[in-house]
């Protein structure tokens, strides 16, 4: 079974890792290439993001990013990514991103203080992860009694 797997796409590869690294292994994949891949590729696009930002700053400042990290966070989890398993889909954090984006928005637009702005999105992220953990042992009840 994972055999058949491992020879999909490098994504599928690195699922496989995510998951079972030890079967990927088994199978024949050589795994460290794929570690150094999505190492690079996140380099990639770590780099991208500074030029993106830089030049909608048109400056480069050290401290120019601080505060973003934990948007990136929030998005994630309000998207819907499970904060114990990290199980998630791509749809449900591009839905947070826009989420946290039309609400940070929202909140320059009305002109509230920034610090407020960042209590908000706080606020929804624990609200998101109450509600992750009231439905979750509700579904692995389901998912057992069918």
């Amino acid at each position: 079974m994972v055999e058949s797997k491992a020879r999909g796409s490098v994504l599928r590869c690195h699922q496989l890792m995510a998951d079972r690294g030890s079967d990927l292994v088994l199978a024949g994949v050589n795994a460290n290439r794929y570690h150094v891949g999505i190492y690079v590729l996140a380099g990639v696009m770590a780099g991208v993001a500074a030029l993106l930002l830089t030049g909608r700053m048109s400056s480069g400042h050290p401290t120019a990013a601080i505060g973003m990290e934990f948007d990136a966070i929030a998005a994630v989890i309000v998207g819907g990514t499970s904060f114990e398993r990290g199980k998630g889909s791509l749809g449900g954090t591009v839905i947070g991103v826009v989420t946290i984006g039309v609400l940070k928005n929202g909140l320059n637009v009305l002109e509230v203080p920034s610090s407020l702005q960042v209590a908000s999105i706080g606020v929804l992220t624990i609200v998101a992860l109450v509600i992750e953990s009231v439905l979750q042992p509700a579904a692995r009840r389901l998912w057992r009694s069918a």
